[in-house]
């Protein structure tokens, strides 16, 4: 599908649940989940069925956390079977990876992505509640299950975890792992706290190992150190990159935001029990006007966190 600017859209973030058992400041605001309403694993079907048949290749599933839902080894299985997709990834807190590893690389998730913020355990656990051995065994259980590739997230935060980039460069070397640096978002209880973020300049001036790669249109921009290593920082705030933004995002709850950063939402439920044309018509006149660039501001109270938009 293009928009209304003539970019090409071909991606949709896929929310299943906005439940997560960790408490990340960066993420949430608050410690319970706000929506109940979910859509079912065959209202996601139907979604994701519509929106391939429109053009959208590449389907990632988020949350909140994904592998809380129960079915969703059941719903990454359906997904994975439409005809004309391109890929099928997941973006998880890693909490549970381990256990299902496996059977989400049989329903089709070759590749993921997995939230470390530090690799200091008690840092960890301080930023988010979780169990850092669970991510070192949920790493090793996506590479004999055969995903790759393995992208490690982590949000810097100043004062936290800024000084561990060059931990983090040699942990991904050690692991075969690709580290995504990513700047704070006014999207959780750290909305009114923009001095914590970390800038991609500030990665560079600090880091100088890190010399830049071609550019690809992907939100991370890429980075390589010795030699074939690589490393990316997605930089939203100090570096946007809207103008070549290829996605659009469909929460749990069936609403469909067409930019992470706008308010703009449009609620596809009541069109969930009619036919497709009618959710096609809704869904590609939603792509049609979707934003020219964000509206995200420091200190302005979000409307929903990211984990209710879908990380």
């Amino acid at each position: 599908m293009i928009d209304r600017f003539g970019r090409t859209i071909n991606y949709l973030r896929l929310s299943v649940t906005e439940k997560c058992q960790l408490h990340c400041d960066y993420c949430r605001s608050s410690e319970e989940c706000q929506n109940s309403k979910e859509l079912t694993a065959e209202e996601i079907l139907r979604l994701s069925r519509v929106c391939v048949k429109l053009g959208l290749d590449k389907i990632r599933l988020t949350g909140g956390e994904p592998l809380m839902r129960r079915d969703i080894i059941e719903i990454a299985e359906n997904i994975g079977k439409l005809q004309n997709l391109r890929e099928l990834t997941m973006t998880t807190n890693g909490q549970l990876l381990s256990q299902c590893a496996k059977e989400l690389y049989r329903a089709g998730i070759h590749r993921i992505n997995i939230s470390l913020d530090s690799l200091n355990a008690d840092c960890y656990r301080s930023m988010t509640g979780g169990d850092i051995n669970k991510i070192f065994s949920a790493i090793e259980e996506a590479k004999k299950a055969g995903m790759n590739p393995i992208k490690i997230n982590a949000v810097l935060l100043r004062g936290i975890n800024d000084g561990e980039v060059n931990n983090f460069l040699h942990f991904s070397r050690e692991y075969g792992v690709t580290v995504r640096f990513i700047e704070l978002m006014p999207l959780g209880r750290l909305s009114d706290k923009p001095e914590m973020r970390i800038t991609m300049k500030e990665i560079l001036e600090k880091n100088p190992v890190l010399i830049p790669g071609e550019k690809t249109g992907e939100p991370a921009r890429e980075f390589h150190f010795s030699g074939s290593a690589k490393a990316g920082i997605i930089a939203p705030m100090s570096e946007p990159f809207c103008d070549s933004c290829n996605r659009i995002r469909i929460l749990s709850d069936g609403t469909l935001r067409p930019c992470l950063g706008c308010i703009d939402e449009i609620s596809l439920s009541e069109f969930l029990g009619g036919d497709d044309k009618m959710l096609s018509e809704k869904i590609e006149r939603a792509v049609f006007n979707k934003p020219l660039g964000y509206t995200m501001r420091d200190c302005e109270k979000p409307i929903r966190d990211m984990s209710r938009i879908g990380g």
